[in-house]
């Protein structure tokens, strides 16, 4: 009998080793299908005015999902605990591990007379769909970031992530429960108003304020948050989270992705941005919601909103406000308090991650270096270059836009829109509308009531957008520093770009001046289609809004309502192609030419 046995675990472990893979590649399928089964199942419950036996179904299901993921934790504790210990995210599952147990119990449980008030808050709906929720977007993640394990082009990847949440999002915008008037939203305002808050422009064919519910707001939201983090950042996070090693490819493609110089600070970095981000951002709506306290007509709830809501589309650069008519709105219009504080956070989201982290490692040495003075240690590397040639070119460059787009924005408007405004009104008005264009969309004003010098510098302010690797569009401040740089260069019969004791590399520069000549190409063709379509516009109206879509600032000289529907899809295409960046779409589609191993003789040919 003992050799039988024997004889069929060893049988059992053949065939487990021989078929494995294949099982457990059909049992992540099936916990991919379930948790997107999941989500779907709790869009349409709070997306619907659904019947009470209805939401008793769809409760009864969630409770079935939550045993299956249950399951699916046993089965991996059972057969494969060494790899579930060493994921990053080990203590967090078996926290979800015991949770489900618990609330499996509880709602299985009878209570008695005086039953403990943990029973029966596990028993509570609102915990089982939340745990349902958590779980599914865990296990929809580590699937998707399998999914990235496979040989895909990093470029058309990224492409990809931002055209999913952007379907996501319209759907989610088309359920009845979005809109005020349900079910009156159209399927191409939805898609619009999705591509818009993914790629964090901020320009709209509809009023976010007035004719989208709590649960739009929310979606809004979501979607901006997603889309100035950077959709493979945030999924790859949360997936690296509760997985395992990755495999060299995916981590050699989020190393390009997150411009990071070492393999083993992937997952670091990718912590510190989503910190750096929801502590601003938590900072941030605790500024402004004492700025606006008392001023509004509504309950310290909707203040609240208010707050957290402008928060983080200030940061992400979004643009998109809760008032009607966005910031020029009587009840916040005079609120320079709340501008510049919108202003600062919008330079923030606009400086980049790298910049800040480079920043935040200057302040560590600093202090290191502070130390070791008042206790007599030995003194640090005073030459240790800490900030990179990328931080100085992005802060000077930040710097001289802030300075010179202030000064003259307050030259052109001082007796014009702020005319009767006292001084430091004047002032604060013209520094947000010297930060705002280049990235967010944000505005105080009718901007069809600005003179025109002012129109052409922040045309030149949205073109030029915000730094690299942050939340903001544009054709970034490296970009024009490099050009200028090299201009400059060129002028003095230098042969070379040198910045701060170091050489600028020569892809760099084609890489510069190929961003820059396509985002003028891309605004020519942009202009010469909006032309077509809307024949009865202004030519400089539509030269604004050519290169307010393509860089994402999201400001506007039309209403975008009164958009045909041409008009609506070429925007749509412009924000999607001005967030992801034209480079970055043809590199993905075009195929990289092998290195030339020759050399024609050169030629001087006359430009300029």
């Amino acid at each position: 009998m003992k050799a039988w046995i024997k004889h069929l675990i060893m049988l059992l472990k053949l065939l487990v080793g021989r078929f494995g893979k294949v099982v457990a590649g059909i049992f992540r399928t099936v916990v991919f299908t379930v948790s997107l089964g999941a989500l779907v199942l709790l869009a349409f419950s709070i997306g619907f005015d659904l019947p009470e036996s209805t939401r008793t179904d769809l409760f009864t299901c969630c409770l079935w999902i939550l045993a299956f993921f249950m399951l699916s934790y046993a089965l991996r504790i059972l057969f494969s605990f060494k790899e579930f210990v060493k994921e990053k995210g080990f203590y967090v599952e078996l926290l979800l591990f015991l949770t489900l147990i618990a609330i499996l119990i509880a709602r299985h449980t009878v209570p008695g007379p005086a039953p403990a008030p943990l029973l029966l808050w596990l028993r509570t709906d609102l915990v089982v769909y939340l745990l349902t929720a958590v779980l599914s977007i865990i296990e929809l993640m580590k699937g998707m970031f399998g999914m990235m394990q496979q040989t895909l082009n990093p470029s058309l990847l990224f492409a990809y992530s931002f055209l999913f949440f952007i379907l996501l999002g319209t759907a989610l915008l088309l359920l009845p429960n979005s809109s005020v008037q349900q079910g009156s939203l159209p399927f191409l305002d939805a898609m619009f108003t999705s591509v818009s808050a993914v790629c964090i422009t901020g320009i709209g064919s509809i009023d976010v304020a007035t004719e989208l519910t709590l649960t739009g707001q929310i979606v809004i939201l979501a979607l901006a948050q997603v889309g100035a983090i950077g959709v493979m950042t945030f999924t790859s996070f949360f997936a690296m989270s509760f997985m395992g090693a990755s495999s060299f490819h995916n981590q050699m493609m989020l190393k390009d992705l997150l411009v990071e110089d070492r393999l083993d600070a992937i997952f670091k970095t990718m912590f510190r941005i989503l910190f750096v981000t929801f502590f601003v951002e938590l900072a941030g709506a605790v500024v402004i919601f004492f700025t606006i306290h008392g001023t509004l007509p509504c309950a310290l709830q909707q203040e609240i909103w208010y707050a957290v809501f402008h928060a983080v589309s200030a940061f992400c650069n979004s643009g998109i406000s809760l008032f009607p008519g966005n910031l020029q709105n009587e009840l916040v219009q005079y609120n320079y308090t709340l501008h510049t504080c919108i202003a600062l956070l919008v330079v923030m989201g606009g400086l980049g991650f790298p910049i800040l982290f480079n920043y935040g490692r200057l302040f560590r040495h600093s202090v290191r270096r502070l130390f070791h003075r008042l206790f007599g240690h030995q003194e640090l590397d005073l030459h240790e270059r800490i900030l990179t040639v990328n931080t100085r070119l992005s802060i000077m460059t930040t710097f001289w836009l802030i300075v010179l787009g202030w000064g003259l924005f307050f030259l052109f408007e001082n007796h014009h829109t702020m005319q009767g405004l006292p001084l430091t009104d004047k002032l604060a008005a013209s520094f947000f509308g010297a930060v705002t264009p280049r990235a967010a969309g944000f505005n105080t004003i009718d901007m069809s009531t600005l003179s025109n010098p002012a129109l052409v510098l922040t045309m030149f302010l949205m073109w030029v957008g915000a730094s690299p690797m942050s939340c903001g569009g544009g054709i970034k401040t490296t970009t024009l520093a490099i050009a200028v740089l090299t201009a400059v260069s060129v002028v003095r019969g230098r042969r070379r770009v040198e910045v701060s004791s170091r050489k600028i590399a020569d892809e760099t520069i084609w890489r510069a001046f190929a961003v820059i000549g396509l985002s003028l190409v891309l605004i020519v063709v942009v202009a010469v289609l909006l032309s077509c379509f809307e024949p009865r516009m202004r030519l400089g109206t539509i030269l604004f809004d050519a290169v307010s879509v393509l860089s994402t600032a999201g400001l506007t000289l039309h209403e975008t309502a009164d958009f045909c529907t041409a008009s609506k899809i070429v925007l749509i295409v412009s924000m999607f192609v001005g967030r992801v960046g034209a480079v970055t779409l043809l590199t993905g589609f075009l195929r990289k030419t092998s290195p030339e191993m020759y050399d024609y003789p050169t030629e001087t040919v006359m430009v300029g």
